[in-house]
């Protein structure tokens, strides 16, 4: 998909190239224009989808579509495009995405269940696993934290390690392992 000459908010003649079929996340400082772009894009793949519907269909199933507008973009070859909202999933600063899809729920639960402990216990959320300096950020005011060295965890829950791809590590470490590792066992 390109983007030619995107003007919008604080977007000032924005030329992109996107690969299709593929997930792509925009990252950026906040006011950059992250939100401005991905809107606009959104928004101009619904309009392109609704213009295939009769116009009381579009009318009907999406009232508010055509009141947006984004004149200044042209863009070609544009595909269906899947928009997903930028909203916090949580107001918790020790949140991460994996407390928030389970998995590390799970991994947390394998883990106290091979030392016959509480699965609390190896969490950063929770005060039997936190680092007490900085109750389980792993910083504080945006300074990695001395006592744990960022990595959010007591020095009691560090002791406990786990083989994992041939080498110990600890529920800090796993922590820290991309999505590409192989998948584990305990």
């Amino acid at each position: 998909m390109k983007i030619n000459q995107l003007i919008a908010n604080n977007i000032k003649r924005l030329n992109a190239d996107l690969p299709e079929d593929k997930s792509l996340g925009i990252a950026g400082l906040s006011g950059s224009g992250k939100t401005t772009f991905c809107q606009t894009i959104g928004e101009e793949s619904k309009k392109r989808l609704v213009s295939l519907l009769p116009k009381a269909d579009y009318q009907y199933l999406f009232p508010n579509i055509m009141e947006t507008n984004f004149s200044a973009i042209k863009m070609e070859e544009m595909p269906l495009v899947l928009f997903l909202g930028r909203s916090s999933i949580s107001s918790n600063p020790r949140s991460t995405i994996g407390t928030h899809t389970g998995v590390f729920t799970e991994i947390r639960a394998s883990i106290a269940d091979k030392f016959n402990l509480s699965p609390e216990v190896f969490s950063f959320n929770n005060e039997l696993g936190w680092c007490p300096k900085c109750k389980g950020r792993g910083s504080n005011s945006n300074v990695e934290c001395k006592a744990c060295e960022g990595k959010r965890y007591n020095q009691d829950v560090m002791q406990y390690t786990i083989e994992l791809l041939d080498k110990p590590h600890t529920i800090a470490d796993i922590n820290n392992l991309s999505v590409g590792n192989d998948s584990f066992t305990c």
